[in-house]
């Protein structure tokens, strides 16, 4: 369960987002958060994870290392094999490169594979291209012992074919009982058979069930110019 009471916000004296509740458990994963650029969506992540200021009540019902975060903008500068990259999330070892570990290496290459990306296994972490990259975090992700996620834009360079995968390898995880939530322009590519949804604008919010129609008309919305 992650929860939000009378959570203000922002970067400066005006808040990005101002007094916004809400709730999301494993019954209501993924909640995923819809808005045009600068409505407050990774403010909210920011808040959330406790690296911005922030006013209101913010409670995870879990210890800190049992959330996992995936932000818009992740890189690192030195040069691992993926596999030992992806390991690198298996907190289990104390072991600088874990992968070498029998367990951790099937674990990585299990991971890869469940987001149809066995082929990125023998390459090093500066041979990815964008959208490989943020399969590889994905992966990392997936081994990580924790059952809460927060994601920042998890498909945005991914091709057609990667984010309709993706999503459904969000959603599969929330059926088997991960909180997630995320954020995402990409919604006509999100599965529809469950999940909630937040809409921000102007510092507010409004919640609702995701459907076909709930997701149809969010993109009608945002098409409108203001």
């Amino acid at each position: 369960m992650i929860s939000a009471q009378n959570l203000t916000a922002g970067y400066g004296v005006k808040p990005v987002i101002s007094r916004l509740s809400f709730s999301v458990s494993a019954d209501s994963s993924p909640l995923v958060l819809v808005g045009r650029n600068g409505s407050g969506k990774s403010t909210l992540m920011k808040a959330l994870l406790g690296q911005i200021p922030f006013e209101g009540l913010v409670d995870f019902q879990r210890k800190p290392d049992s959330i996992g975060w995936l932000p818009q903008h992740y890189q690192i500068s030195i040069r691992i094999p993926v596999l030992d990259f992806i390991s690198l999330g298996n907190r289990g070892s104390n072991r600088l490169f874990p992968s070498k570990r029998a367990n951790s290496l099937d674990l990585s290459k299990n991971a890869l594979e469940e987001l149809g990306a066995s082929q990125l296994a023998d390459k090093q972490t500066d041979e990815l291209s964008g959208g490989e990259w943020q399969l590889v975090c994905l992966a990392q992700l997936l081994v990580q012992p924790t059952d809460i996620w927060l994601l920042d834009e998890p498909t945005a360079s991914l091709d057609i074919y990667y984010k309709t995968r993706v999503f459904q390898f969000l959603w599969d995880q929330a059926g088997k009982g991960k909180t997630i939530i995320l954020s995402t322009h990409d919604l006509p590519f999100i599965p529809t058979q469950f999940g909630t949804y937040l809409l921000l604008k102007d510092g507010l919010a409004v919640e609702g069930s995701i459907s076909p129609q709930a997701i149809q008309k969010l993109v009608d919305e945002l098409k409108v110019q203001e």
